[in-house]
């Protein structure tokens, strides 16, 4: 009897420990997160009040404070600053199937697309500060033996694009007319490195992502290589899928999307020294479901596509965070 007294005694302090630690589990990032970052709000319907479908791109325009997404509706959603739907951009102004998208420093707006029975070509589709489509640069550049198939897109100063291609080692960097001016190609063990994503922060340095061996290189606006930094893993500190950067210059802080951790990590602009990351697997405020993009806006609000949650995390910075002093 007392066996059984003692073993029934241990099975629920047993469970009260185990439901502490979840609880603790929870807690603990949540606290953690706040103490950097706070979530704000979520953008999850467009002007018509439908849900989001599985977004997957997010892009901010800093200079004019417009936000724009693309969803698994093959569209363009401009956002305000504000967080209120402007505009679509669809097929019935030229966009069919668009993968990514940037914009100069003029207003222009950059949109790659891929192939569609009508144009069966990948296409950097051009617009003008107003939407309205102005040209197609065709992209048929294959490199090495390889076929290149644009994926991400930045435009520098100069009005330079750069190309990052799915599974293609490297960066192509073309001109207004998109012909192929060089190859922008971190090395890694003899090897031209894959990158998955390219970005340009506000005072001209380039960010390739390469979520092979989890390194961000960053170039100055010349191109040349300044350093790299992240490392392979799966436990706080390290990355396991980097996909996508965001950076904030005036807090100094680089946050990469982490897509098999769940997670966004922050590093200082200055060195790439780890700082804190936010997240983790989940289905409320705060928490993704396989994230694939990020970007900040002029306020240093870090804004998330959180792709299987059907949202855009928007998540303001605190005080207290930012860079190397």
């Amino acid at each position: 009897m007392r066996g059984e007294v003692f073993y029934r005694l241990f099975r629920h302090a047993l469970q009260g420990m185990t439901l502490f630690f979840v609880i603790l589990s929870i807690v603990l990032p949540l606290s953690a997160q706040q103490k950097f970052v706070r979530f704000q709000t979520q953008i999850n319907r467009d002007e018509e009040g439908r849900r989001l479908l599985l977004p997957f791109f997010v892009y901010v325009d800093r200079l004019r404070d417009e936000i724009y997404v693309i969803d698994g509706r093959n569209r363009v959603i401009i956002y305000n600053t504000a967080l209120y739907p402007l505009l679509t951009l669809d097929k019935r102004r030229g966009v069919t199937s668009p993968l990514a998208l940037t914009v100069d420093a003029e207003g222009n707006l950059y949109i790659i697309q891929a192939p569609t029975e009508e144009t069966p070509f990948h296409r950097v589709s051009v617009f003008d500060r107003a939407c309205f489509w102005q040209k197609d640069i065709i992209i048929t550049t294959e490199r090495e033996g390889e076929q290149f198939k644009p994926y991400r897109i930045a435009v520098n100063r100069r009005s330079e694009i750069y190309l990052a291609g799915q599974n293609f080692r490297g960066v192509l960097l073309l001109d207004q007319e998109g012909a192929l001016k060089g190859l922008l190609a971190p090395v890694e063990e003899g090897k031209r490195a894959p990158i998955i994503d390219v970005k340009i922060d506000d005072e001209g340095r380039v960010y390739l992502v390469n979520i092979t061996d989890s390194k961000i290189y960053v170039y100055d606006e010349d191109n040349r290589f300044l350093f790299k930094f992240g490392e392979k893993g799966g436990v706080t500190g390290k990355l396991s899928q980097p996909k996508s950067v965001g950076v904030d210059v005036r807090r100094q802080m680089v946050y990469v999307v982490d897509y098999m951790r769940h997670t966004i990590s922050a590093y200082s602009r200055e060195r790439g020294k780890f700082l804190f990351e936010f997240g983790g697997k989940g289905w409320s405020p705060g928490w993704f479901q396989f994230p694939s993009y990020l970007d900040v806006d002029s306020r240093g609000r870090v804004i998330v596509a959180d792709t299987f949650n059907r949202r855009i995390q928007v998540f303001e910075p605190m005080e207290s965070s930012g860079g190397e002093q």
